[in-house]
């Protein structure tokens, strides 16, 4: 790799590892399947959860009445507040990204951080996101 004040030089070999790397941390389809019905756990364990790869679900909540389904942070805190998540916490909203760490007796790095997780209850995530709107 050379680098100079304008450009910076890469070789073949370092963009096909570079390519490998990062392979998987980002959606290498084309397009986003779009599924008609909801696959089963299984399924969509292995083929998007696992891979985190995207994919549109049609036809996922089903519904007597007419009125569509709303799935608002106050609804679903309404009907369990006691829920407990597992919320990823980053101070500016950039999780799993490559960030500029230095620690006392080094040079700055870029390296790739994950964010903060940390257990709350869906009752108190909405109030710290309340709080963080004002």
């Amino acid at each position: 790799m050379k680098e100079s004040s304008d450009t910076l030089v890469l070789s073949q070999g370092a963009l096909e590892s570079f390519s490998e790397d990062i392979e998987y941390l980002w959606c290498t389809q084309k397009q986003i399947p779009v599924l008609e019905q909801p696959p089963s756990p299984l399924t969509f364990l292995r083929d998007s959860v696992s891979v985190s790869r995207p994919c549109i679900i049609r036809n996922a909540v089903f519904r007597e009445e007419s009125e569509p389904l709303k799935l608002v942070l106050e609804v679903l805190v309404a009907m369990d507040p006691d829920l407990e998540l597992t919320v990823d916490v980053t101070p500016d909203g950039h999780g799993d990204c490559l960030r500029q760490v230095q620690s006392s007796n080094s040079t700055p790095k870029r390296l790739f951080v994950q964010p903060e997780q940390q257990k709350m209850t869906l009752k108190e995530l909405q109030k710290r996101l309340r709080i963080g709107r004002k």
